[in-house]
């Protein structure tokens, strides 16, 4: 797979998971994207910016998760 198909394929992954908490109706959940170079951080901030179903998102504590994770308050 190219580096693009990975990374749309993480994003598949990401958004199921979201579209599901958000049918679960789930308060908070946590997404653990890596540190990397950062790209799969950006898409999937992008991609919470624009749903309205967020409240907000902000790094997850890193003595819980290290610095490769997001977590994401559900309205």
């Amino acid at each position: 797979m190219s580096n693009s198909e990975i990374l749309r394929h993480q994003l598949g992954v990401f958004q199921d998971n979201l579209d599901r908490a958000v049918a679960a109706n789930m308060h908070e959940i946590i997404f653990i994207h890596g540190t990397g170079n950062g790209v799969l951080k950006k898409e999937i901030q992008k991609v919470l910016s624009r749903n309205p179903h967020i409240k907000f998102y902000e790094d997850a504590r890193k003595e819980k998760f290290g610095y490769g994770a997001t977590k994401v308050q559900l309205k």
